[in-house]
C-alpha cells in the first residue's frame, strides 16, 4: 500500500470498504481527491487517518451508512473545495460541526442526514467561496433574532432546502441571508412549512439569472409575477 503514498486522486466508489480502511492504506499526504461513494461504510467515522489528509481538496462520502457526529479531524482539511456527505445518518447541530472551519468550500452537500440546521445559516459566514449548497431533508432550528439577519460573504448559485422538518412543526421564515444573494440560478424550498408567508418579490428582482425555482407544497403564497426566464414548480 505504500505505492499509494504519492497518489493525488483516489476513486473507490462502489467498493466495499471497512470503516478503518485508512489505517491499512497508510498516510496519504499527497491526496487531493478521495471519492467513497456507496462503499458500504457503516458506523462512526474514526479519527485515525483523516487528520493526515491535509492536502485534500475534494471528499465524497455520500450514500453510505455513516452515523453519529462528524469527526473533529475533518475540520483540519482546510483546503477542501468540495465536500459531499449526503445520504448518511450524521447527527448534531451544524453550527457545532467541523463544517464551520472549512472556509474554502465551493460545494457543500449534507442532504438526507439527521442534522439540526440553524435557519440563519450564519455558521457559514466565513465561507466566501461557497457556490453550491444542499441541505435537504434535515431539521431546521430557529435562533435568536439577532442571529437571523446578517450579510454573507458568499454568492450562491444553487441553494436547496427541500423536505426539511421544523421544531414541533413550527412555521418558518425564509433564511434572511437570501436577501443579499444576487447570482442564484437554482432554488428549492419544496415541502417546507413556511406558514403562508408572501412570496418575496426581492428574490426574483435580485436574481435576474434565476432559472429554476421549486416551491412544491411550501405554503408560500402569491400572487406570483415571475419573469419568463424562470422555470418554477
Amino acid at each position: 500500500m505504500h505505492l499509494l503514498r504519492n497518489v493525488e486522486d483516489l476513486y473507490l466508489d462502489y467498493t466495499r470498504l471497512d470503516i478503518n480502511f485508512l489505517q491499512s492504506i497508510g498516510i496519504l499526504t499527497s491526496l487531493k481527491t478521495l471519492s467513497l461513494y456507496n462503499c458500504d461504510l457503516y458506523g462512526t467515522l474514526p479519527a485515525h487517518g483523516w487528520c493526515y489528509l491535509k492536502s485534500l481538496e475534494e471528499l465524497c462520502l455520500n450514500q453510505n451508512g455513516l452515523q453519529e457526529a462528524i469527526t473533529s479531524c475533518l475540520g483540519n482539511l482546510t483546503f477542501l473545495r468540495l465536500f459531499d456527505i449526503s445520504n448518511n445518518q450524521f447527527i448534531g447541530n451544524v453550527a457545532s460541526t467541523p463544517l464551520t472551519n472549512l472556509s474554502k468550500l465551493q460545494y457543500l452537500s449534507f442532504s438526507n442526514n439527521y442534522f439540526q440546521v440553524p435557519v440563519s445559516f450564519k455558521s457559514f459566514a466565513n465561507h466566501s467561496d461557497l457556490k453550491f449548497h444542499f441541505s435537504d431533508q434535515n431539521k431546521l432550528v430557529e435562533e435568536p433574532i439577532d442571529f437571523q439577519t446578517w450579510s454573507p460573504r458568499f454568492q450562491l448559485k444553487v441553494f436547496s432546502l427541500s423536505n426539511c422538518t421544523t421544531e414541533e412543526d413550527r412555521k418558518l421564515q425564509l433564511p434572511n441571508f437570501l436577501y443579499y444573494q444576487h447570482d442564484l440560478r437554482y432554488l428549492d424550498f419544496s415541502y417546507v412549512n413556511f406558514g403562508g408567508i408572501r412570496f418575496p418579490y426581492w428574490l426574483k428582482e435580485n436574481n435576474t439569472r434565476l432559472k429554476q425555482l421549486y416551491m412544491i407544497e411550501s405554503s408560500i403564497e402569491g400572487p406570483l409575477f415571475l419573469p419568463l426566464h424562470i422555470t418554477w414548480r
